[in-house]
């Protein structure tokens, strides 16, 4: 299957998983879920939804079962 985020087409089968981070500050990691799941749909839904400020950041990544992460969208403020 194939989907399209912000103008890139990423391929993904039933054992990929979407991941939505946040995060605090430049140095620190992210640690706080917003969603983890099957759907590309939902996981940029999510992405998009988030207001972020003052220190925080996101992203959106892409685990496919081979265990490789791509990086689809992040942003800080």
């Amino acid at each position: 299957m194939t989907c399209e985020i912000d103008g890139k087409v990423y391929t993904y089968d039933d054992d990929t998983i979407f991941v939505v981070d946040v995060g605090r500050e430049e140095k620190g990691g992210y640690v706080d879920r917003r969603y983890h799941g099957p759907y590309p749909n939902d996981a940029v839904f999510a992405y998009r939804g988030i207001n972020i400020g003052n220190g925080y950041k996101k992203r959106l990544r892409i685990m496919y079962a081979s265990g490789t992460v791509i990086t689809v969208a992040r942003y800080a403020s």
